[in-house]
């Protein structure tokens, strides 16, 4: 998302939906105005409820990354319903990193570079994921034989099948 015009955009109206959206800055320009609060830097903006008000800053550029309901979680590792409705910093969650990924995406002229630099942070948050064996446990399962049980019960077929079958999309 480029706004190379000579003013700020008149505000555009975003609809609510069920998407987790990450907005990475690569210029030194603030990213928006939403609400009436300035983002400066990366944001994400977490699944929304109702409507917002948005104004792209003049100057701002930003790699723009829609996460399908339910998978922003392994890279953030926050409750995403907590945060329903809300904008944060990125560097507010990932720290560090989010200053690192904003200055190497700064450097670069091309989109399709920009794609693949961030591919590879994204891919780097995974890597280091871990995942949490306690949720099985806090949802009512009490062991693995019984979570599968009702899992193929719902599904019809087991965990397993399911990672791995070409025919099923979640």
């Amino acid at each position: 998302m480029d706004c190379d015009a000579d003013a700020d955009t008149s505000h555009v109206r975003v609809l609510p939906d069920t998407c987790v959206e990450l907005f990475v800055n690569f210029t030194s320009t603030p990213v928006a105005i939403i609400g009436d609060q300035l983002y400066k830097r990366s944001i994400i903006s977490f699944r929304m409820s109702r409507s917002i008000d948005v104004q792209m800053r003049k100057g701002a550029g930003c790699l723009a990354i829609c996460f399908h309901p339910g998978m922003a979680y392994p890279f953030f590792r926050i409750p995403m319903h907590v945060f329903t409705d809300t904008t944060m910093d990125l560097s507010d969650i990932w720290q560090g990193m989010a200053g690192e990924i904003e200055d190497r995406l700064s450097g670069v002229c091309t989109n399709e570079t920009r794609v693949d630099i961030a591919q590879k942070y994204l891919l780097r948050r995974l890597a280091g994921d871990k995942p949490d064996l306690q949720v099985a446990y806090e949802s009512g399962y009490y062991d693995q034989a019984h979570f599968n049980r009702d899992y193929k019960a719902y599904t019809g077929r087991t965990p397993g099948e399911v990672a791995h079958a070409r025919d099923i999309f979640y």
